[in-house]
């Protein structure tokens, strides 16, 4: 026991490492530090593919007991029955062996390398376990194709409640890999429906084509606007006409100017001070620019559901200073989104390709677990021929079908 109690403490968490959080039904590279983030009655596992000495170890013996030649499928088996009874002691895969060690190290933030040399672990445990070894194996030319993590409610004959497993798509199929329960089968397999129930097999089956990064434009999609009610709220506030207005933003191409961060609303004031021949306040001048706004509801409410549904979204709009700041301060929708891809910002306007390479790089994702959704035709067009999924919005009604196809629960959008 004094052994034990010695080697626990050696992979006790040193020092401040930054752990990125897993996101689980989702593709999945182990490319750093990454960190379980679990409810507060459960532990945090890490994993550091650099510093876990015993993974690796318990990966070169299993290594050793392959044949040089070997189907994917005994592969999976092997790897799984290898995790199971070897890497893992069943006899201490339950909740109270768990508890005890995370008790006695006085920690909620424990490295995967703690569990291992413990041989104490539970779905969760193995599950990030086997997404380690299916990595190295890729790295070392046995594999070839994406993993992802799966974490779903499920009740069946074997147990309820939350539980996860490995899914592997490679160039033929999907593979279902779970340690904890032993299982390898296709993911189609009506006798893993049968296992863990038909609702938390389909939402599996997304896992590698739903669309989890959906970037929104604004004006036309979230929220009604009007260019005229603009114009006409400068007019009376600048006294001129509204014709000479409109000319002034959009025939002499100021409007685009301002979209793209050249001019702002302080140079905004400014030009229209000459223009006016009075003295104007810039707060009133972004008030009279930006009260021209109404929020499209269906739609609103539409992300409120694709939140709840593990989507992470974006705002992907042409722009200015004044007009984002009265939306944030004005509607709570906002508040859903995870980032802001802005023309005013990076000085550059759809339907230039590099705002959507932008909006790749904030949002990390590659192109295809991306979708885009705008009511102008040619910036969905541009955004198609960069290689991200679009929809041509015209109403939250016929978005919804859109939605489906990259993966989202129809009776769960509510519309």
């Amino acid at each position: 026991m004094k052994c034990l109690v010695t080697l626990l403490l050696l992979f006790a968490p040193l020092g401040a490492t930054e752990y990125e959080p897993i996101l689980f039904n989702a593709p999945f590279q182990l490319k750093g530090p990454v960190a379980s983030i679990s409810n507060t009655s459960r532990e945090t596992i890490t994993l550091d593919p650099e510093k876990s000495p015993v993974l690796e170890e318990h990966f070169q013996c299993f290594l050793r007991t392959l044949p040089p030649q070997i189907a994917t499928r005994e592969l999976f088996e092997s790897l799984c029955d290898y995790i199971k009874n070897t890497l893992f002691d069943p006899k201490k895969c339950s909740s109270r062996f768990v508890a005890g060690i995370v008790q006695y190290l006085g920690e909620k933030t424990l490295p995967i390398d703690t569990f291992a040399a413990a041989r104490i672990g539970l779905c969760r445990h193995q599950v990030l376990v086997c997404a380690y070894f299916l990595q190295r194996l890729q790295e070392e030319g046995w594999l070839e194709g994406k993993t992802a993590l799966v974490r779903e409610q499920i009740t069946s004959r074997y147990g309820y409640g939350s539980h996860a497993w490995c899914l592997f798509a490679d160039s033929e199929t999907v593979w279902h890999l779970d340690p904890y329960w032993n299982i390898v089968d296709h993911a189609s397999s009506e006798h893993l429906i049968n296992t863990y129930g038909a609702e938390p097999m389909k939402r599996a089956q997304n896992t590698f084509t739903k669309k989890r990064v959906l970037f929104f434009d604004i004006g036309g999609v979230l929220l009604n606007f009007s260019h005229e009610k603009m114009c006409e709220n400068l007019a009376n506030y600048c006294e001129v006409e509204k014709e000479t207005i409109a000319k002034f933003l959009f025939e002499e191409k100021l409007g685009i100017r301002i979209e793209e961060g050249s001019v702002d609303s302080p140079g905004l004031t400014e030009r229209l001070s000459a223009l006016s021949g009075k003295t104007l306040d810039l707060t009133e001048l972004k008030r009279a620019a930006s009260e021209i706004f109404s929020p499209k509801e269906e739609t609103i409410s539409l992300l409120k559901n694709l939140k709840a549904q593990g989507a992470r979204l974006y705002i992907l709009s042409n722009t200015c200073d004044a007009h984002f700041e009265y939306i944030k301060a004005h509607y709570d929708f906002v508040s859903l989104f995870d980032g802001f891809i802005l023309s005013y910002e990076l000085g550059v306007r759809k339907p230039d390709e590099k705002i959507y390479q932008y909006a790749l790089e904030l949002a990390d994702a590659p192109k295809e677990s991306c979708a885009y959704i705008d009511d102008i035709e040619e910036y969905t067009e541009a955004a198609g021929r960069f290689g991200i999924d679009s929809h041509h919005f015209e109403s939250a009604e016929g978005l919804a079908p859109a939605l489906v196809e990259w993966g989202y629960a129809p009776d769960k959008l509510n519309l």
